[in-house]
């Protein structure tokens, strides 16, 4: 199985986070992930540094980067498929098929 894990480009700037938008803010997400998913409880210091690398990753996205759809001509081609036989008339019986190999 595979997760798809959001780019942390801009994220200082999607507040809040977290699914129930929970942190109001970039530090307290710091602040909750550390302790909840490390077990680790850090300091301002901490906090702001990693604070500090986030925000870097802030910027514009190229035009190159998420580029617009291209459009696709669709067209019906005939195929060689016959369509299935019409149900006999009401009140007519099908003959019974005979299975394959009997």
């Amino acid at each position: 199985m595979a997760f798809r894990v959001p780019p942390l480009r801009n994220v200082a700037e999607t507040a809040p986070y977290f699914h129930d938008h929970s942190a109001r803010s970039l530090r307290r997400a710091i602040w909750d992930i550390a302790l909840r998913e490390q077990g680790m409880h850090l300091d301002l210091a901490e906090v702001t540094a990693i604070g500090s690398f986030l925000k870097s990753l802030t910027g514009k996205l190229p035009a190159s980067y998420i580029k617009p759809p291209v459009a696709i001509e669709t067209q019906v081609k005939s195929t060689s498929v016959k369509p299935a036989p019409a149900a006999p008339p009401s009140g007519e019986k099908k003959k019974p098929q005979a299975l394959p190999g009997k």
